[in-house]
């Protein structure tokens, strides 16, 4: 942790190693002595001054000039002091850079899984080992009608088929016994009463199961045509 010590005027008064390596430049090996120049907006230390003099202490978030004149994030806090009679102020400075890159990365991860969770036009579910809705994609309310809220969080099988119940729980043992569960079918109740049938890929992570299914229901609506135009053509024989 960066320390030093500063006048109402800013000047640096005394500052530890860590601080004098956190803004030496090797280009320029002094560390200035003008404390507000090493804010990446210098005009910002009249601001955390009015603040700190109202609050009594001050810890923010705020940005430096690294060597090279590279910005650094650092947590800073202030707290007053006394030195050789005079008022200072003793500063804190915490190095959050790495950190906050880290942050960003993982924000930029989370958009582009949030984008890819909206726009897909797979079913896309997460759900509790006990049958409980956590998390939906869009593509749930064009197939089956239904606004998400009135989804997450309740239970599937309150929407499965009373045929479908049985073969449901036997593929529910066995996501709870870490199994993933591969092209499996049953039907869902959709908003107008009518029932679709979804296929489901399904895999247990972590206590939750993430799911990709797909609205099978024009398939095995030709799939059943099929069958009885060859039964037709049968009996025709």
């Amino acid at each position: 942790v960066g320390v030093c010590i500063i006048d109402r005027d800013g000047v640096i008064r005394f500052s530890n190693s860590s601080l004098r390596a956190l803004f030496k430049d090797p280009a320029n090996p002094r560390l200035t002595n003008d404390f507000p120049s090493l804010y990446l907006e210098p005009s910002q230390h009249r601001e955390f001054l009015s603040r700190f003099d109202v609050e009594g202490k001050l810890r923010v978030e705020t940005i430096f000039r690294g060597p090279g004149a590279q910005s650094r994030w650092a947590i800073m806090s202030w707290e007053p002091s006394q030195l050789e009679g005079r008022e200072v102020i003793v500063v804190w400075l915490f190095d959050i850079t790495e950190l906050k890159a880290v942050e960003q990365a993982l924000r930029a991860k989370s958009d582009e899984l949030e984008r890819y969770f909206s726009s897909s036009l797979d079913l896309l579910c997460i759900a509790t080992l006990d049958g409980r809705f956590i998390r939906l994609n869009p593509e749930w309310t064009r197939v089956l009608g239904c606004d998400l809220k009135e989804l997450e969080g309740h239970k599937y099988l309150d929407l499965v088929h009373p045929d479908d119940i049985a073969a449901t729980l036997d593929a529910m043992y066995e996501m709870n016994q870490a199994r993933p569960v591969m092209c499996f079918e049953n039907r869902y109740r959709s908003l107008d009463g009518s029932y679709r049938w979804i296929e489901w890929r399904s895999q247990p992570i972590g206590g939750l199961v993430y799911a990709v299914a797909r609205d099978v229901t024009d398939r095995k609506r030709a799939q059943a045509e099929l069958v009885e135009s060859n039964r037709h053509l049968e009996e025709a024989n």
